[in-house]
């Protein structure tokens, strides 16, 4: 592996990980507070997270110049 993409790698997955958990927290505490909206805030939730990943990818794919594969976004995303 290039050092450069194993940086970045490390990076993206430490921020969107932070970035999850936090989507995470605000969504238990509203289901906690609104329990009658869980689904919805679970649809909500959902999204959220999806689109940090995929702007996790755009990012990737910015500072090593191509989209990253499969295996990579397994290896960082789970």
């Amino acid at each position: 592996m290039n050092s450069n993409k194993v940086k970045v790698m490390k990076e993206l997955e430490q921020k969107v990980n932070k970035q999850a958990v936090h989507i995470s927290q605000i969504a238990v505490n509203e289901i906690l507070t609104n329990p009658d909206k869980k689904k919805e805030v679970a649809d909500v939730t959902s999204n959220k997270i999806i689109n940090v990943i995929s702007d996790g990818a755009k990012e990737f794919k910015e500072k090593v110049g191509r989209p990253m594969t499969y295996s990579e976004m397994r290896e960082m995303f789970g």
